[in-house]
């Protein structure tokens, strides 16, 4: 059988068939396969039956591949920042029609953790409904290839990739000492930009700082335009805030506040806005400064609550029992008695817990004490409540 070719979706498609008609059992249509797949690809590992079935069914579309960008990202709806003037323009040209938008290529956007890469990466997709956008995150590569590679179908995954226009990859950085998937990046890469498709790659660290990565996949990263993201300062943080609280907005003096304190990732920024939000409109507690500073100490998430006694610092560092010269405490005990759902009461304790942390801090308190109140917010970030009602009761 040796030359001869086969088509992958005819194949799935009469093993089926005679798997329902009865003429065949389903472990042998999976030999079958497996057997005529090894004669055809000279593939003596071959994969899976279940892997086999399913990618030839569907034609290799990979799906954990592709991320629908969120529509609203658009360029339109970008919060101007003076420091990242040149990256939006940048990303504009890469998104636009005309033969200048490989320009650029490769495009290579840095920053740290939730400065508006894959935002950018969006705006991008967004803006090219005429080409095929393809936004994809490099850990889901790496698994695609492994999976690729165990039945035989690299080929197959490398053009769906290379048929992109533009190829946008997110977090590359994911991608360090996985060699093999380095080497088909690399490939990938290196045919969009000699036939002219454009490419753009996202990353927490410069291509400089990247670590395990091989040398030519490197060179080919940074033999572009690289260019850094940064938060903006704080009359545009407040701009950010305003677009994105919109209908709903927030005191002028709480916002002012938060894009004091929030000077390092439009995450943080978005979360504390949207924790406050939710406290007004679920539990009907009035947004004051006093909140925000609250807000600011917790863990923006989580998934379980328990019933536990708060305790506040005294004057000397110590902690006394809730109630004691604290103006917010009763209205912290009403927010958790009002709460009408676990979502709600989930709401009001962190805030609480949050408040306690930040008083001992503010109090210069017992330093065990407050360790033990952090390790209490570790622990509810990780849905373990029970555990950490343990271990504030032990205070």
């Amino acid at each position: 059988m040796t030359g001869k070719s086969l088509n992958d979706f005819d194949l799935a498609t009469f093993l089926r068939t005679c798997v329902e008609r009865g003429l065949l059992e389903s472990a042998t249509a999976d030999e079958i396969d497996q057997i005529l797949r090894r004669e055809i690809a000279g593939d003596e590992k071959g994969g899976t039956p279940g892997d086999r079935v399913e990618l030839h069914s569907r034609g290799y579309e990979p799906a954990l591949l592709e991320t629908v960008p969120d529509p609203e990202l658009t360029f339109e709806t970008l919060v101007p920042c003076k420091s990242n003037a040149f990256a939006v323009e940048v990303a504009r040209v890469v998104a636009a029609d005309g033969a200048s938008r490989t320009a650029y290529n490769p495009l290579y956007i840095y920053s740290d953790v939730g400065l508006g890469k894959t935002h950018l990466l969006s705006c991008i997709a967004n803006a090219s409904p005429n080409r095929r956008p393809l936004l994809i995150n490099a850990s889901d590569i790496e698994f695609e290839y492994e999976r690729a590679k165990r039945v035989g179908r690299r080929a197959e995954l490398r053009r769906w990739l290379i048929s992109a226009d533009p190829l946008l990859i997110d977090d590359i950085q994911l991608c360090e000492g996985h060699e093999d998937s380095q080497r088909e990046l690399f490939a990938v890469v290196n045919h969009m930009i000699r036939n002219h498709r454009s490419v753009v790659i996202t990353s927490d660290v410069p291509p400089t700082r990247l670590g395990g990565v091989e040398s030519r996949l490197l060179s080919r990263l940074g033999g572009g335009v690289i260019v850094a993201l940064h938060i903006g300062d704080k009359s545009e943080r407040m701009e950010i805030l305003r677009q994105y609280v919109g209908l709903h907005p927030l005191p002028d003096y709480v916002i002012d506040f938060l894009a004091e304190q929030i000077s390092d990732s439009v995450r943080r920024l978005k979360g504390a806005a949207t924790q406050l939000l939710a406290l007004r409109e679920r539990l009907g507690v009035p947004i004051e400064l006093e909140l925000a500073r609250s807000v600011l100490s917790t863990p923006v998430e989580i998934t379980k609550q328990g019933n536990f006694t708060l305790k506040t610092p005294t004057s000397s560092g110590g902690v006394a029992p809730i109630g004691h010269g604290v103006p917010q405490t009763e209205r912290f005990k009403e927010m958790l008695a009002e709460a009408e759902n676990e979502e709600e009461r989930s709401l009001a304790l962190q805030i609480a817990l949050g408040e306690r942390l930040r008083q001992l801090n503010k109090a210069n308190g017992d330093p065990k004490v407050i360790e033990k109140f952090e390790r209490a917010l570790d622990l509810l970030r990780e849905g373990r409540t029970e555990e950490a009602i343990k271990h504030i009761g032990t205070l």
